[in-house]
């Protein structure tokens, strides 16, 4: 039920920003771009964990699906990603704005 969709791709911080509010920021100004821009619905793929703190705790987005990568194997059953550090799964999530 929109007409325009925001997608936003590519949001990233570096280590020595974290925890300092600038990843939440940039999702909020994205946000605001796309209501200028007559936007209904802002859309995500995100696949980090610090990145998926801010869509869901911080900016309120809504989890549509989501697959983690424990999950994510071949026909064999061998992961895909081999090494995704602390980060558990990708997600793809949206809210109205």
């Amino acid at each position: 039920g929109c007409q325009k969709i925001l997608s936003d791709v590519g949001l990233c911080t570096s280590k020595n920003a974290r925890v300092k509010g600038l990843g939440t920021e940039l999702v909020k100004q994205a946000e605001s771009v796309g209501r200028e821009k007559g936007c209904d619905v802002s859309i995500n793929i995100v696949t980090g964990l610090y990145s998926g703190k801010v869509f869901r705790e911080k900016c309120n987005y809504t989890v549509r699906k989501e697959i983690f990568y424990a999950q994510f194997i071949d026909k064999d059953g061998n992961l895909y990603l081999n090494d995704t550090r602390e980060h558990l799964s990708v997600f793809s999530c949206h809210k109205r704005i």
